[in-house]
């Protein structure tokens, strides 16, 4: 058994991801994922052909009413009352089918437990998808992303309303299909970093993981490419013949997809300097290549921002993000540029604060961002995966484990400046909004800096029974969430 196990890891590894993210995707009910509704919304504006969100002016906006006209826009996430009073001020917004989104799942489930039945998802399931009857939506958050992030979600949603396929069937198949790109992204990653596969694995199998790609959200698409982009360029390194043009071409690829995804992740590119600089014909093509990718990527992330967002006609950039009080983006910029040491000490306190919950949220807090696993869960998962990293042997020199959390440290840094400035209030001493669902993508990246050892004989086998414990523990909680 260990010896077929290590023969094929890597595919037993990903057939068992695939049966835990489907059995996590059967006891989820729909749009109970963070985010998930928002993300439906944009996924499915794409599929029709819509790749730049639509804006609306605003002027009220109550959650939970129906819409009237395309003035007043139902708030996505339904549930409590919130008026907001917006005058001239443009939001995201999508209109989508009414069948595609029932009461059962976007109506007060959020803070109910033991709200849902299975009956409601076969009801979901034989419900006929009615194109002509439909609802307009703010997606704030999801509204500025590209249509990559959605690429496996919106050609599902296309080919299922070819087929006349049923709402729910069509939910489903895009949820699928976001899990077996990440799939195939995680399966890649590991027969491109044989080395630290059994991290991939562990990291695959967290709660978190789990549910994001198993759900229509953009993070599916965002985990799997940049779990492949560390592993790809990590790989890099371990030759020594010339850099072939096909490299080439494809790490500027890999800049313009960096560059259209979640713009922070592109310090993934750092790890071009772990490279050898025998692989090129100099030192300066190596350095130039490098500044290249790097530009390419801060090019392209800086255009399609323009062109999507319209630099602050919409919620995103004004301040009125999620319709929170007390927010202003234009006032917190000038808060950090006239006082940078404050906003310094704000980061810092904030990674030394012991009740912020990003570090729960990295490995899982389940629903929408509700549902706790012990303490001693966390602490467990926390140790495996320190373990887990510092075995697999990538041999890297001082400099290149600098390099490596460096990269780590400047994606970490710029997600925390976003959130100081669309989620905290203008001069907060604690940075609000960041969940530690927003470190999964550099997470390999980060763990692989601490490869020490070689891997003790029977590691493949212990590594799954740790992430067949992971994907039970989180399937059980969610069951026991919801039903």
């Amino acid at each position: 058994m260990p010896k077929n196990l290590e023969r094929n890891f890597e595919l037993v590894a990903v057939g068992l991801i695939l049966i835990f993210a489907i059995a996590v995707r059967i006891v989820t009910p729909p749009y109970q994922v963070a985010d998930e509704i928002n993300h439906f919304a944009r996924a499915w504006q794409i599929s029709e052909g819509k790749f730049l969100s639509t804006t609306a002016e605003v002027r009220a906006i109550e959650r939970g009413d129906n819409p009237t006209t395309k003035d007043q826009v139902r708030w996505s996430c339904r549930g409590q009352k919130v008026t907001l009073n917006v005058e001239d001020e443009k939001f995201f917004v999508a209109e989508t089918p009414r069948s595609m989104m029932p009461s059962e799942f976007t109506l007060d489930v959020v803070n109910k437990f033991h709200a849902i039945n299975f009956d409601a998802t076969k009801k979901f399931l034989s419900t006929p998808l009615n194109p002509d009857a439909t609802e307009w939506h703010l997606i704030p958050n999801t509204g500025s992303y590209s249509p990559l992030a959605y690429f496996p979600q919106a050609v599902t949603a296309i080919i299922c309303r070819q087929l006349n396929l049923n709402a729910g069937t069509i939910y489903y198949a895009m949820s699928l299909s976001a899990l077996i790109f990440a799939a195939t992204c995680v399966y890649l990653s590991m027969k491109l970093l044989p080395e630290k596969k059994l991290l991939i694995f562990l990291l695959a199998s967290m709660p978190m993981f789990l549910v994001e790609v198993a759900s229509i959200s953009a993070d599916a698409v965002i985990y799997g490419l940049c779990f492949l982009s560390t592993a790809w360029i990590l790989s890099l390194r371990k030759f020594s013949t010339r850099m072939t043009g096909s490299e080439i071409f494809g790490l500027i690829i890999l800049s313009i997809a960096l560059g259209l995804l979640k713009q922070v992740y592109g310090a993934i590119l750092l790890l071009y300097f772990l490279i050898p600089r025998e692989r090129f014909k100099s030192a300066a093509q190596f350095i130039g290549a490098g500044i290249f990718l790097l530009a390419t990527e801060l090019l392209v992330s800086t255009a399609w921002l323009y062109v999507s967002s319209d630099f602050g006609r919409i919620a995103l950039f004004t301040g009125f993000y999620m319709g929170l009080d007390g927010i202003d983006v234009a006032a917190q910029k000038n808060f950090i540029f006239t006082h940078p040491i404050e906003f310094l000490l704000a980061f810092l306190k904030t990674l030394a604060h012991p009740d912020i919950w990003f570090a729960k949220t990295f490995f899982g807090v389940l629903g929408i961002v509700n549902v706790y696993f012990p303490k001693i869960f966390y602490v467990g998962c926390a140790a495996v995966l320190i373990i887990a990293a510092s075995f697999g042997k990538l041999r890297l020199s001082l400099i290149e484990r600098l390099i490596i959390l460096f990269a780590a440290f400047i994606t970490a840094f710029g997600i925390f400046a976003v959130e100081y400035l669309v989620w905290s209030s203008i001069g907060a001493d604690v940075i609000s909004g960041v969940q530690g669902r927003y470190f999964i993508p550099i997470a390999l990246l980060t763990f692989s800096s601490l490869s020490l050892f070689e891997p003790p004989k029977f590691a493949n086998f212990f590594a799954v029974l740790i992430g067949i414990f992971c994907a039970a523990s989180t399937i059980w909680i969610t069951f026991l969430r919801f039903y």
